[in-house]
């Protein structure tokens, strides 16, 4: 309608300069008789251009946050502690969440002991077989030196019953020298007995010794790993306590800031919700240290924590009693509203709070450091403990060792015997007048005798060497039951970690679905927290549009909740499937968030650079027409308008770009009135752009 009342326009100024004219009155009258001319559209004209630029493709969708986790419990449990609220940022590795671990402590310390237990009997069934080993190797050797020295006997009675039957004229044998020798024998039996009583009652009296020093060495080492797990016990409920009392200072600090700033900037409805909130929140709090205080008491009372620890826990039960005072205080400041001496009082304990804070924070730090130290007393006393132990278990197997000299003592005795046997048999031939051939043959008897006693004794010492192969077996069985009390050990501590919920990740809590003193089960939600400090532009771009991005592609976005912010994102990953609905496919684009301004949940407008400094032939958009489902760009040549059929390619700023048909960079074309142009003809142009 505008170009048509334009050019009814210049029709009534060319008439009406045809009017005013009075110096050519002839022309009128020979255009009135001839024909009419024809009329010609006036058209505004630009031209075609290439432009070098990236060509971009726009695309919508929401902001979300790089990793979203659910923490879920493990176990079963009563909620004792909770570190964190909803909107607070926590650290990887950050205490959540504990709870109740005073049952898997005792299962822990149940199970160490029995480890220990287990340790301990096959220490000591390793050296019950190494004595018993020593013991029968001593044996066997004894009987092997007791068979060597009645064979030598017999060799030299042998000798001897030789040499007696060579000799001539035997009357005989001198009896004083057989008694003398009888005399001899009975001395040395004496005294191989005397050394026998020696030995015997030396090797008792060092077993017993051994094995009083071995039973005081166990007791001292059962005494130092109950002082070790009472010295761990009480850290760990140091560590609790003193943790609490720190959290509760914070939050203390945190209230008198709230309390400070609701009387200088006044109360509102939410602000006093929030304080009756903060109320609920300190008798709570109140109660929980009631609670421990009053355990702690009753430890202290059975001897099981210090008085450091109950004063700790006494501290921690006031400074919640006050915390509560002053929420209370807080709640009707709100609600009564501020004075100037108020606010003064609230600036007073703000400095009080945060003062209390820090000295929770320095005893928190002395007591562990404490505690620590007698945990690492307790270690080394154990450690010495256990070394008394290997020594008092080394000289018990030192002392039953003796016992193969025993053995010894007791084959002198019996040689002994056997010597007195033959010097008394020797005198009764001596004295019934018997000849040194059948003294001799005698002693070939007694001798043949001792070879045989000794080879019995030998084979029941070698008898003997089957027992290390049973205690072989035991020891195996030991080492089992170890292995079982360590995986016990292993799964008692799995299971008293599990009683603590750290975060995965540096993050901001989105839910909380848990609070202090809630019973909670296995797979149960507690807490989700997500990473804003690496977001996702979760785009969606149509699927025939898919194909110009790919994985890398630089994308510029905007946010309409932070406005004149531009961000920078690259395309992370393309989801392989469309959605069957919208036949959209979703375009990741990572975003550096340090600043945490971009939040989940916001809607977000893209540019993805599908290509760098593309050339492309441009014409302005008001330039196309379309008919149907072809589109026209009316092209002109001097004076002359002919519509040039043209593909389409992407829209920018104005412009479309022309991917196929006749039209080239410069070419004129028309901008304004084209839709008017449906076949070649002549036009008039209103402005010739460059």
């Amino acid at each position: 309608m505008r170009r048509i009342l334009l050019v009814i326009a210049l029709l009534a100024l060319g008439l009406g300069g045809l009017t005013a004219c009075g110096k050519k009155p002839a022309e009128p009258a020979a255009a009135a008789a001839g024909a009419k001319p024809e009329e010609l559209l006036t058209l505004r004209a630009g031209k075609a251009t290439e432009v070098t630029a990236d060509e971009t493709l726009a695309a919508t969708g929401s902001i979300f946050a790089s990793t979203d986790v659910m923490i879920a419990a493990k176990i079963p449990g009563r909620v004792v502690y909770l570190g964190t609220d909803e909107g607070r940022r926590v650290g990887n590795g950050q205490v959540l969440i504990r709870l109740d671990s005073r049952a898997a402590s005792a299962d822990l310390h149940r199970a160490q002991g029995s480890l220990a237990s287990a340790r301990a009997q096959l220490a000591k069934a390793r050296l019950s077989q190494s004595v018993v080993e020593v013991e029968t190797q001593t044996a066997v050797r004894s009987a092997e030196a007791q068979l060597t020295a009645a064979r030598a006997r017999l060799q030299q009675a042998v000798e001897k019953e030789k040499i007696a039957r060579t000799k001539s004229g035997d009357k005989g044998v001198d009896i004083a020298q057989a008694e003398a020798n009888v005399t001899n024998a009975r001395s040395k039996l004496e005294q191989a007995r005397q050394g026998l009583g020696i030995t015997s009652r030396k090797v008792v009296s060092d077993v017993e010794s051994a094995d009083a020093a071995v039973a005081q060495a166990e007791a001292a080492q059962r005494s130092a790993q109950a002082a070790v797990s009472q010295a761990e016990t009480s850290k760990q409920l140091t560590d609790s306590t003193t943790q609490t009392s720190v959290e509760n200072s914070r939050q203390a600090v945190v209230t008198a800031q709230n309390h400070l700033q609701i009387l200088e900037t006044g109360a509102r409805g939410q602000e006093k919700a929030q304080a009756q909130s903060q109320v609920d929140a300190a008798q709570a709090g109140q109660l929980t240290a009631k609670v421990e205080y009053e355990r702690a008491k009753f430890l202290f009372d059975s001897g099981a924590v210090s008085k450091a620890q109950l004063d700790t826990a006494k501290l921690l039960y006031d400074t919640r009693s006050e915390q509560l005072r002053q929420a209370q205080q807080a709640l009707s400041l709100v609600q009564e509203g501020p004075r100037t001496e108020e606010v003064n009082i609230a600036r007073a304990q703000l400095a009080q709070a945060q003062e209390q804070s820090k000295l929770s924070l320095e005893s928190r730090t002395r007591e562990l450091s404490l505690r620590t130290e007698d945990v690492n007393r307790a270690r080394q006393e154990l450690e010495r403990a256990n070394q008394g132990v290997k020594s008092a278990n080394a000289a018990l197997a030192t002392a039953r060792a003796a016992r193969a000299q025993q053995t010894i003592s007791e084959g002198d005795v019996a040689v002994a015997e056997q010597s007195l046997a033959q010097s008394e048999q020797a005198l009764r031939l001596a004295q019934a007048g018997k000849g040194q051939a059948e003294i001799a043959r005698q002693e070939v008897a007694a001798a043949s005798t001792q070879v045989e006693t000794a080879e019995q004794g030998l084979r029941r010492a070698r008898s003997n060497q089957v027992q290390p192969s049973m205690n072989r077996q035991e020891i195996l069985n030991l080492e089992g039951l170890v292995r079982t009390a360590a995986a016990a050990v292993e799964a008692s501590r799995v299971n008293l970690s599990d009683h603590t919920i750290v975060s995965p990740l540096d993050a901001s809590v989105a839910e909380k679905a848990v609070e202090v003193g809630e019973v909670v089960s296995p797979g149960q939600k507690l807490l989700r927290v997500v990473s804003d400090r690496f977001v996702h532009f979760q785009a969606l771009v149509p699927e025939e549009k898919v194909r110009f991005v790919s994985i890398g592609s630089t994308v510029d976005v905007k946010v309409d909740a932070v406005p004149n912010t531009p961000f920078v994102g690259r395309v992370m990953e393309i989801m392989p499937a469309a959605d069957m609905r919208s036949r959209t496919f979703t375009v990741k684009i990572g975003i550096e968030n340090t600043l945490q301004r971009l939040r989940e949940g916001m809607f977000a407008r893209g540019l993805i650079v599908t290509q760098r400094n593309k050339v492309s032939l441009r014409v302005p958009t008001e330039a196309l027409v379309k008919r149907g489902e072809k589109n026209y760009v009316v092209r002109l040549q001097g004076d002359t308008a002919t519509p040039a059929e043209v593909e389409l390619g992407p829209p920018h700023d104005g412009t479309v770009e022309i991917t196929g048909g006749d039209l080239a960079n410069g070419d004129a074309i028309v901008i304004d009135g084209a839709e008017q142009i449906e076949k070649t003809q002549k036009v008039k142009l209103a402005q010739a752009e460059k």
